[in-house]
């Protein structure tokens, strides 16, 4: 494996999971080969997916172009569910949050490549 010299970027996008197969697919459609990593958020705890492309600099503004565009926002409301502290006096109310769309990150890829499988 050897270091880049080519300008080549990582690509992380994290998405809900149910907008990551149709992401990926686009994605392939397009020529970016890409590596899905499941996560979870900590504010919703809903699975999210982290969806790793490498790819040239000039191919990051359309990479990002068809997140943007496959993974929608959506509008959800949170139960924060009722302790058994609560009281006559306070009843939680249901909080509604935006949900969905993508974090990127952009990072230079120091190093990318394959490791030959080994043979026994």
């Amino acid at each position: 494996m050897e270091a880049t010299e080519n300008g080549q970027k990582v690509i992380l996008s994290v998405v809900q999971r149910q907008d990551a197969e149709k992401l990926v697919r686009v994605l392939l459609e397009h020529g970016y080969g890409s590596v899905v990593l499941s996560s979870t958020g900590s504010f919703l705890r809903k699975g999210n997916s982290t969806i790793m492309t490498v790819a040239t600099q000039s191919a990051v503004d359309a990479i990002i172009r068809i997140v943007e565009e496959n993974a929608s926002e959506r509008t959800e409301v949170r139960d924060p569910g009722i302790s058994l502290r609560t009281t006559e006096w306070y009843v939680p109310q249901s909080l509604t949050v935006h949900a969905g769309g993508a974090s990127i990150w952009v990072l230079d890829a120091e190093l990318a490549g394959f490791l030959p499988l080994a043979r026994s």
